[in-house]
C-alpha cells in the first residue's frame, strides 16, 4: 500500500518542482533533459502519492474509516504504562502488532492526511497521539517495576512519629534507582527501535523520490 505525501513533504516537493521548471527556462543550464526528467518525476509523485480533495459524502466515508480503523488499532498497541515499565513479552507484543496492523496503519494515516489535508500539523497522521495511558493486562512480572501506593497505610500512620526522616536518601537506594534508569533505557530503546522500522518502511516510498534527485544532481 503506497503512502500519501504528508503536508510538508508536498510542500517540500512544490518547492523543488518550481525550481526544475525555473531551470528548464534558464539558458544558462545545458542539461535540460535531466532536469526534465527530474520534473516530470516530481509531478508523477505528486500527482500519485498526494491525498485526494474530498467533500461531502466522499470525505464522510474516510471519516467513517478513519475511525473503524483507530478503534481497532489502538486497543491493541502497548500502553504508555507497558512501554515505561516494559513487562516481560512486551518486544513480542509490538513486533506481532506491527506485523498484523502494518497496512491498516499506513491505511489510517493516509485517512488522517485525506480528512487533514491542508493541515501543517507534523502529528496529523501520528498514532501515538492515541497510544493508551494504562495496560489492561499484567504489568507485576517488569523489568521496571511500577511502585504502588496504598498512603497512608495503617502501618504508616502508626509509626509516623517514630520515622527516622534522615535516613530517606541512602547511597544504596540511589545505586538501585541508577541501575532501573540504564535497564529502563535500554529496553525503551529496543521497542522504539522496532517501531521506527515501520515508520521508516512507510515513508521510504515517499521519500524515495527527493533522494533520487539529489544523486542525479551530483551525477549531472
Amino acid at each position: 500500500m503506497r503512502s500519501y505525501l504528508g503536508y510538508q513533504q508536498r510542500q517540500d516537493l512544490e518547492g523543488d518542482k518550481e525550481y526544475f521548471e525555473n531551470q528548464l527556462k534558464n539558458p544558462l543550464v545545458q542539461d535540460k533533459p535531466t532536469v526534465r526528467r527530474n520534473l516530470q518525476r516530481i509531478e508523477r509523485d505528486l500527482e500519485t502519492q498526494s491525498p485526494p480533495i474530498l467533500s461531502g459524502p466522499d470525505l464522510d466515508k474516510v471519516v467513517t474509516r478513519e475511525k473503524e480503523l483507530r478503534e481497532e488499532i489502538v486497543p491493541n498497541m502497548l500502553s504508555q504504562e507497558e512501554m515505561r515499565k516494559a513487562p516481560a513479552g512486551s518486544i513480542g507484543r509490538e513486533m506481532a502488532f506491527q506485523k498484523k496492523y502494518k497496512r491498516k496503519i499506513i491505511e489510517w494515516k493516509n485517512c488522517r492526511r485525506t480528512i487533514y489535508r491542508e493541515s501543517d500539523d507534523p502529528d496529523v497522521a501520528n498514532l501515538e497521539c492515541f497510544r493508551p495511558e494504562i495496560s489492561r493486562g499484567n504489568v507485576e512480572n517488569c523489568l521496571i517495576p511500577g511502585q504502588k501506593f496504598d498512603f497512608p497505610s495503617r502501618r504508616f500512620q502508626e509509626n509516623y512519629p517514630t520515622i527516622d526522616w534522615s535516613n530517606h536518601d541512602r547511597p544504596e537506594d540511589q545505586e538501585a534507582e541508577t541501575e532501573a534508569s540504564k535497564l529502563r533505557r535500554m529496553k525503551l530503546a529496543e521497542l522504539r527501535a522496532q517501531m521506527a522500522e515501520l515508520e521508516a518502511e512507510e515513508e521510504a516510498e515517499a521519500t524515495d523520490s527527493i533522494s533520487r534527485l539529489g544523486l542525479e544532481e551530483e551525477e549531472a
